[in-house]
């Protein structure tokens, strides 16, 4: 057991930067039996900026010429830009004698993401100026924000791993959420005159005495669902986090509907750019109005999915599928379809073409291993994002368990 949790506090360390979809040992075979799971994941990512481009918004630097350049040329109508992290450990009983040979589980959970989605047009008004737009109307919608980090605790019934419905609760470190209803920005002619037309709500939660910014309570469920007569062909749905939100007392709400005159701005170094990003005080005289502080009930960051694990008994090479929904992170919902190759009884490759999230077609690539009792797995939605710096999205994703008997 030492050596387990040695591994497991190892494994936690590197995997900062990455991101688990599905590759689990947890599904590895069907034995059923007490264990110790944990799971590690961290990724960044976006659909326009390259892996380069976007570390500069998480270290800063300059956003130079070449780089803006071909940032544009990738510019969608819809963008994305996020990342997140995470790391989870689960103890699972799901032959407990307490439920008439049903069991139970219990887990703690930390987690972190933050998402921007946004359009074409307000990328090129951030970086370019207003050139573009002389004399015209440049629409900046959508535009969401979204970032939170959070602990969970959560426990719940598991009978023989084929139902598990439990509850979570939740303690948030940061709450920050925000939605333009309605964008508009115009140039006059002469460039004389610029007026932006903004309808929407931001939400900013503060720490107070290093207390939580705000609680959650959020129910979570997963179903193995057989598709033939001897359960060999099965798909795992699951909801995770669906609940409410409250704040804390200090929870700043903008509700944002008015016009505004000002002269515009033009941005090279991503640095300050994410210091005015992160911190809209400096804009509250012209831009943002004056907030109000108090309660606030909002519906908590909730997960959606479904997949079908390849067969323990079936034939080496297997097709695999999956679709994951993370709503209100500013991302795309997440599907893939690819092949699991079971070369013996105690190893799973999988290769994965994957579409979505903060990116559009990735590689996904993992290897699963079985050691007696322990079984571990290592996996990135990415595989190329390690070899070239024209990737769009990198992460990496750990995944154990451990057979307590």
């Amino acid at each position: 057991m030492k050596f387990i949790l040695v591994l497991i506090s190892f494994f936690l360390t590197i995997a900062l930067h990455a991101q688990i979809l599905n590759a689990d040992v947890r599904h590895f075979d069907d034995e059923e039996k007490m264990t110790l799971d944990f799971s590690s994941y961290g990724f960044f990512g976006s659909n326009v900026m390259d892996i380069r481009t976007s570390r500069l918004f998480v270290k800063g630097g300059f956003f130079d010429e070449n780089l803006k350049q071909e940032s544009l040329n990738r510019l969608d109508a819809v963008n994305f830009f996020g990342g997140g992290y995470g790391g989870k450990i689960t103890f699972n009983n799901p032959l407990s004698t307490l439920f008439k040979g049903n069991g139970y589980y219990a887990s703690f959970e930390m987690d972190g993401v933050a998402g921007l989605t946004f359009n074409d047009n307000l990328f090129k008004l951030i970086f370019q100026g207003n050139k573009d737009f002389v004399g015209d109307s440049a629409g900046i919608l959508p535009l969401e924000i979204s970032s939170f980090a959070y602990k969970k605790v959560g426990f719940g019934y598991n009978s023989n791993n084929k139902l598990k419905v439990g509850v979570g609760l939740l303690a948030f470190d940061s709450w920050q959420k925000g939605r333009m209803d309605r964008g508009f920005l115009y140039t006059s002619s002469d460039v004389s005159e610029m007026e932006l037309l903004a309808s929407g709500i931001f939400r900013n939660g503060t720490s107070v005495n290093g207390m939580p910014v705000g609680y959650g309570i959020g129910i979570d469920a997963e179903v193995l669902i057989p598709l033939d007569s001897n359960n060999r062909v099965k798909i795992i749905a699951g909801i995770s986090n669906l609940g409410v939100f409250m704040s804390n007392s200090s929870m700043v709400t903008y509700n944002v509907n008015s016009k505004f005159q000002f002269d515009g701005f033009n941005v090279n170094s991503l640095a300050d750019f994410q210091n005015s990003f992160v911190n809209p005080t400096q804009y509250t005289d012209s831009i943002i109005p004056k907030g109000d502080t108090g309660v606030v009930f909002d519906m908590l960051p909730f997960e959606i999915y479904f997949y079908a694990p390849s067969r323990i008994d079936g034939k080496k090479l297997q097709l695999t599928y999956g679709f994951r929904y993370r709503a209100g992170i500013g991302a795309m919902p997440n599907v893939y379809a690819g092949v699991d190759w079971r070369p013996n009884n105690k190893s799973i490759i999988i290769n994965r073409l994957n579409y979505g999230g903060y990116g559009f077609f990735q590689w996904s690539f993992a290897i699963l291993k079985s050691f007696e009792k322990f079984k571990v797995g290592l996996s990135t939605n990415n595989l190329h994002g390690f070899f070239t710096k024209e990737a769009y999205n990198q992460s990496l994703g750990i995944t154990m368990s451990y057979a307590i008997k």
